[in-house]
């Protein structure tokens, strides 16, 4: 995995409620699990001594799920009794492994959870919040690293398995438009070719 350090208090990798974010990335995993959880990248839960364990400020994943790749945003806010701090959000679509190179995106503005988008190559997708629920709730915020690909002190089940590239947070929600020129508009054109899955 590739580690870079949070700058600090108010960092522009710190989103608190009102925030918005985007995060995309071209990604080509060699494999996935059902159930399975691998990192794309994400703010805290490192694992680091010096930080609350449950501390994931954002995080974009891919989740397996009966044989497909989806997209998996996830964030933890102040943690309670019964664990339903965790928040995740999961595409309905998603893309075979071992077929090359997809582009993916979530964008969600903390405090506004109907807010939150994905797309797969170009399209977009709906999803549910199939952990937690949706919440209106601060995420937690502190200075733990940024990390791409992999997460909880480098767990080999959460670690990304393949290539990934250009990956990015904006503090912007990027909107479908500028989603398709991201990706271009012949590739966003070709997502059976590309072992898309849209079953939405």
């Amino acid at each position: 995995h590739f580690s870079l350090p949070d700058p600090g208090p108010k960092s522009l990798f710190d989103f608190s409620n009102g925030d918005a974010i985007t995060l995309e990335a071209w990604v080509n995993p060699d494999t996935i699990r059902d159930g399975q959880p691998m990192y794309v990248i994400g703010k805290g839960r490192t694992n680091a001594p010096r930080f609350a364990k449950d501390n994931q400020n954002w995080a974009l994943r891919l989740a397996g799920d009966d044989g497909t790749a989806r997209l998996s945003f996830l964030f933890a806010t102040a943690p309670t009794a019964e664990g339903t701090h965790w928040h995740r959000w999961t595409s309905k679509a998603g893309f075979h492994v071992i077929t090359g190179w997809h582009h993916i995106a979530v964008a969600y503005q903390f405090g506004q959870p109907e807010s939150v988008r994905g797309w797969i190559d170009g399209r977009p997708t709906t999803g549910t919040w199939d952990m937690g629920g949706p919440t209106k709730e601060t995420p937690v915020v502190d200075d733990d690293a940024l990390w791409i690909g992999s997460s909880l002190g480098g767990n080999p089940g959460n670690s990304f398995r393949g290539s990934l590239d250009a990956i990015a947070v904006h503090r912007v929600i990027v909107d479908d438009a500028a989603i398709v020129g991201l990706v271009g508009p012949t590739w966003s054109g070709e997502t059976k070719a590309t072992g898309a899955v849209f079953d939405q």
